[in-house]
């Protein structure tokens, strides 16, 4: 992808906020967050509703997940609230929406704030069941496992680490 993307013209690249996204995509995965947030940023700032609703939603996913994983979770917590709000019932994306409910329930754990984790991570448990995608439930399950091990409910925690390890 990066081969790929590095090859358009440049001209290209600035008339089409999707590609600008997918490289901020290829710099988070090679481990640059700050690049990855710098173009994440003129994505979303070149974007316009309704044309580009997807990418648009799409994009805010994954400066969530950067911000999340550089430590800034309100910057993390905001970008899931406009995610979640732009796409609110679009049945077509809860998929990424069970993922953007687990970033508000890790980022909420991070936070201290246990509880109101514990239910972000149930609301997006439910949500990925109803997609059947058995990989981000098993993820969800470990970071409900953690919460409840945290809060004491040490057997509850058991159980969602057996339900996480039966997927792997």
């Amino acid at each position: 992808l990066s081969s790929w993307l590095d090859a358009l013209p440049t001209e290209l690249l600035s008339t089409r906020p999707a590609l600008i996204s997918l490289q901020g995509n290829v710099a988070a995965m090679n481990g640059d967050l700050d690049l990855a947030t710098t173009l994440y940023d003129q994505a979303i700032n070149a974007m316009k509703l309704p044309e580009d609703y997807e990418f648009l939603a799409r994009t805010l996913s994954r400066r969530a997940s950067i911000h999340r994983m550089a430590g800034n979770l309100p910057a993390s917590l905001q970008d899931a609230e406009e995610y979640l709000s732009l796409i609110d019932k679009d049945l077509a994306l809860r998929g990424l929406k069970a993922e953007v409910q687990r970033g508000v329930g890790v980022c909420l754990n991070r936070q201290g704030k246990l509880n109101e984790s514990l239910g972000w991570l149930t609301r997006s448990l439910r949500t990925a069941q109803s997609v059947r995608d058995l990989k981000t439930e098993a993820m969800i399950h470990l970071e409900i496992g953690l919460v409840n091990e945290s809060l004491g409910n040490f057997q509850r925690s058991l159980e969602h680490y057996q339900e996480s390890l039966n997927y792997w």
